[in-house]
């Protein structure tokens, strides 16, 4: 196949849509936002959010649309991208299995894990008509952060990271998936949510390249075909008020030049604060496109995608983009497609599915969560005996905006009780002093009481709820449900447990290792600091 007589085959507006990853709201591929980006302005390529998801057969019919879709516009058929880290960032909810997410993995300590999940996810998101995953991260929580990225992380070792990450995208590539190493060049030394505000990494030249760096280096080394560039400001490596993804001298000197990387680089979406406050969706594009990166990850509005469409067309006739660095650019995408096999006839939704063995996936994916649960302390205390023990937790929730809503099947508190005949008790994110009061009370009647806390390490609340049930009964065990770092502010509680993620898997080990039936192997990836009692 000649990719260059195809490039030189396409229109100025088809080329540009190439370059552009977008999203839509529904789940048909017949959805006038999609129509309109695929025969107005060509887009090459989408990205499919939970919104967009539903029940297998109905996916993979989705995806086929897109193809048909987009492949009657150039010829040429799409990336469909999907953000599948697993845990608290799960996109396939209803289509596939429940991926653990990478602390979990972690927290096995065995490596080898993190390729069966990257083979699973693989092998799932193809049958289903997917072929790029925007996974692992790659940055190290070493600041113990309220919503920062540590769940998302294998660890807080950047070597760990690494090996994990390596083996995580050496099982999706192997599958015909597409591994993606983000956020370059690193979000560890950011307080903010890019998402939300605009983020600055503070971390001078030697800290960055010792563990930002360091860790995409030895990430790279395993060969993934797909980079995420983060929107940042990072002072010691571009002086001046423009963001990483934007600036040639990261985005070009550093990971191509400097770091030999030779994949495709797409940016975190456009539609975050930190590029709209900034640039514009519009002009944004432009500056990320002539910084070096290959596609533009646009997930949410038909306005952002217009103008980033628009404006990169006028700077391409304009000779602000020169059109050789454009028709380079669109190579290097449809190579990337060459070598996954895209442009290859697909096989019929049956057959791909029934390629698939799901319940062996299930129970692997399973197994996996079950040796990553780690019991901090308090082993003694367990099993529990059923009948008088009051469990408590909040409901799941998106905290930061790449969570999803996580369809837990139940609430932990609810799931728990139904399991050891006992009384379930949910509560909100930040209990009030009425709750806490109430919740003591009853605590003081009971054998045992389990809390599970999600993110209590940035909520006062749940810590002073947590604080009051030791005082009204001695026999407490919290379990940490997203952030590990809520391990911080338990130091009187007497039983730890570490669930990393709260989704049907972790619940369903947590359960079995609370009644005795499995032994808990999993070891914390993150330092854990010694309890202080006064």
């Amino acid at each position: 196949m000649d990719l260059r007589k195809i490039v030189s085959g396409l229109t100025l507006e088809q080329k540009i849509g190439q370059l552009i990853v977008a999203g839509f709201e529904t789940g048909k591929a017949d959805d006038p936002h999609f129509l309109e980006l695929v025969h107005k302005y060509h887009v090459g390529n989408v990205i499919l959010f939970t919104r967009n998801l539903g029940e297998r057969r109905e996916t993979c019919e989705l995806t086929q649309g897109i193809r048909e879709t987009i492949m009657a516009d150039t010829g040429i058929p799409p990336l469909v991208a999907v953000d599948q880290e697993g845990g608290m960032v799960t996109r396939i909810f209803h289509a596939g299995n429940v991926i653990p997410g990478n602390m979990l993995i972690g927290a096995t300590f065995d490596e080898h894990n993190a390729y069966l999940v990257g083979r699973i996810t693989a092998q799932e998101m193809r049958a289903l008509g997917m072929n790029m995953n925007l996974a692992p991260c790659t940055e190290a929580p070493i600041y113990r952060r309220a919503r920062g990225v540590a769940p998302r992380a294998y660890s807080d070792n950047p070597y760990m990271i690494a090996a994990f990450d390596k083996e995580f995208i050496r099982g999706m590539q192997e599958n015909g998936v597409i591994g993606t190493a983000k956020h370059f060049p690193g979000y560890t030394g950011c307080n903010e949510d890019g998402h939300l505000t605009l983020t600055t990494n503070t971390h001078d030249l030697n800290t960055l390249q010792k563990i930002e760096l360091n860790t995409f280096r030895m990430v790279l080394a395993g060969g993934p075909d797909g980079v995420m560039a983060a929107h940042m400001f990072c002072p010691a490596l571009v002086p001046e008020r423009r963001l990483t993804s934007a600036s040639r001298d990261v985005i070009t000197g550093i990971l191509k030049n400097q770091m030999g990387y030779k994949g495709i680089i797409i940016t975190d979406c456009l539609d975050m604060h930190s590029v709209l406050d900034i640039y514009g969706a519009g002009r944004g594009a432009v500056e990320f496109i002539k910084a070096g990166v290959h596609l533009l990850d646009i997930s949410h509005t038909l306005k952002s995608q217009s103008e980033a469409c628009n404006c990169l067309k006028e700077a391409v006739l304009s000779g602000e983009i020169p059109m050789e660095q454009l028709d380079q650019t669109v190579y290097e995408i449809l190579a990337m497609k060459q070598k996954y096999g895209l442009f290859e006839a697909e096989k019929p939704i049956d057959e791909r599915l029934a390629a698939v063995d799901w319940e062996g996936n299930r129970r692997t994916l399973e197994e996996i969560a079950e040796k990553g649960v780690t019991v901090v302390r308090g082993e003694e205390m367990l099993p529990l005996k059923k009948g008088n023990g009051l469990f408590i937790s909040t409901l799941p929730m998106t905290l930061v905006i790449v969570d999803e809503k996580i369809d837990a099947g139940n609430t932990f508190a609810r799931a728990a009780a139904q399991y050891f005949d006992g009384t379930a008790r949910e509560i909100s994110l930040s209990p009030t002093d009425e709750e806490i009061a109430a919740l003591a009370e009853e605590a003081k009647t009971k054998d045992y009481v389990v809390i599970g806390t999600y993110n209590s390490c940035g909520e006062p609340g749940q810590v002073k709820l947590q604080q009051e049930l030791v005082k009204a009964n001695p026999n407490v065990i919290s379990i940490a449900l997203r952030s590990p770092f809520d391990i911080d502010y338990a130091q009187e509680v007497p039983g730890y447990i570490l669930g990393y993620e709260y989704t049907r898997n972790s619940i369903h080990a947590l359960l079995r290792i609370l009644n005795g039936e499995i032994k808990a192997t999993g070891r914390a990836p993150l330092a854990i600091y010694p309890r202080k009692l006064d």
